[in-house]
Formats: structure tokens, C-alpha cells, sequence
């Protein structure tokens, strides 16, 4: 399930809660008013990703990097057994 920041207009509190994409329903979780309203999340995705300051596939390359010199290192291990 998706999840959806919501913001009070009554005690002005903000609460993240997991729930369907069509439930329309929601009251504070702490006043219990049903004066809420969705906060658009993009800005905070967009946050997150630069806080890493690297970017996934660099990741990706340098684990791929690392397996194929293991398995380098095990099949030279093996030709030595061999001879």
C-alpha cells in the first residue's frame, strides 16, 4: 500500500499513514478532525535522492565490479588446483 503524508488544518499536525489510492476518509491521527489534506511527496523523493550523493548504478557497477573480480580470483584458485 502506498504511503500518503497528510497535514491538519485544525492542530496542524503532519502524519504519514499507509492506505489504498481510493480511500478518502482520513482523520488526523491525533485531534481526530477531518480537516486534512494530502501533502504532495514528490519534493520529498527528489530529497532524498540527492542526500546519497550517489546515484544508484554507480552502486550497481561497483558490486558487478566486485563479483567479477571474485570469480576471476576463484577460477584462477581452481586452475592451480588442477595443475
Amino acid at each position: 500500500m502506498p504511503l500518503y503524508v497528510y497535514s491538519c488544518d485544525d492542530c496542524k499536525h503532519k502524519f504519514e499513514i499507509r492506505h489504498g489510492m481510493f480511500f478518502e476518509n482520513q482523520r488526523c491521527v491525533k485531534c481526530y478532525s477531518e480537516h486534512v489534506f494530502k501533502v504532495p511527496s514528490i519534493g520529498e523523493a527528489q530529497k532524498t535522492t540527492t542526500q546519497t550523493g550517489s546515484r544508484a548504478g554507480k552502486v550497481v557497477d561497483k558490486y558487478i565490479e566486485d563479483v567479477k573480480s571474485d570469480i576471476k580470483e576463484e577460477k584462477n584458485r581452481l586452475k592451480s588446483e588442477e595443475l
